[in-house]
């Protein structure tokens, strides 16, 4: 039997805001924003403390990744179909520098609160749910963002343009806001470099809506890559890095002043 939609709306007002998506699928009705931010939040997590305990350091926690939009699983090289996201922790200081306030301490936290999964080399696989979360980010407090395909964030055909999308924690919004392609670096000819592999990504941060820049890249990406920044201290694009510059110091790494 069918119940009414009015008897549905109804058990759904009575339900916490972290599982009301749960009805909703049972029930072919769209999903507000907010609903839909808390349905994505939820498959990661089980519980919110340690998000929380990153709102009181002054972080707004923020995942990244095009899989967030409800498209069909896209297949890597190896065949595979789970989707790919990173957790970022970086937020704008006033002087435009990047801070995580001892966040890594945190680390044992964060793991407690995720949902059941397996940890393997600071990525995190959601067996159930067909997704890969890599949280680098989160466990380290220097600025070297490592992931093992960091061009799965990006979605592109060979007829479109890259676009990549973003959702922080705390956004009155709920929105999942897009990445454009004017604001992606680490293209050639429209394509990835296949080794290394390295993109930085440019998005607004949330609550002081200032431009902010990420990279994330491959081990090998880390090494033998540098990059060329533009008048506004933007990374503009990325070359390789001669073999004797590599040992030192990474210029690749981001601490991007935020434009007047």
């Amino acid at each position: 039997m069918q119940l009414p939609t009015e008897l549905w709306l109804n058990i759904k007002s009575f339900l916490p805001r972290s599982s009301k998506h749960l009805v909703s699928d049972m029930k072919a009705w769209t999903l507000t924003p907010e609903e839909r931010h808390y349905q994505i939040w939820s498959t990661i997590f089980r519980d919110e403390t340690w998000l929380n305990s990153m709102v009181e350091r002054q972080l707004n926690p923020v995942l990244v990744g095009y899989d967030l939009y409800n498209t069909p699983k896209r297949e890597n090289e190896s065949g595979w179909n789970f989707k790919y996201l990173t957790l970022v922790l970086g937020m704008a200081s006033r002087d435009g520098n990047l801070g995580k306030n001892g966040a890594s301490a945190e680390h044992a936290m964060l793991l407690k609160s995720l949902q059941p999964h397996e940890y393997l080399q600071d990525e995190i696989y959601f067996t159930k749910k067909k997704l890969v979360l890599n949280i680098y980010d989160c466990t380290f407090d220097y600025w070297c963002m490592i992931l093992t395909q960091p061009d799965r964030l990006i979605f592109q055909e060979s007829s479109s343009k890259p676009l990549s999308a973003y959702l922080y924690w705390r956004d009155e919004t709920y929105q999942i806001r897009a990445i454009c392609s004017q604001h992606i670096v680490g293209l050639i000819n429209g394509s990835f470099n296949i080794e290394p592999k390295i993109v930085s990504l440019k998005w607004e941060h949330l609550p002081e809506c200032q431009p902010i820049q990420h990279v994330f890249a491959t081990s090998r990406g880390k090494w033998f890559t540098t990059a060329a920044r533009n008048e506004n201290g933007w990374i503009a694009n990325f070359k390789r890095r001669p073999i004797t510059s590599i040992a030192e110091e990474c210029s690749w790494r981001i601490k991007p002043r935020l434009e007047q």
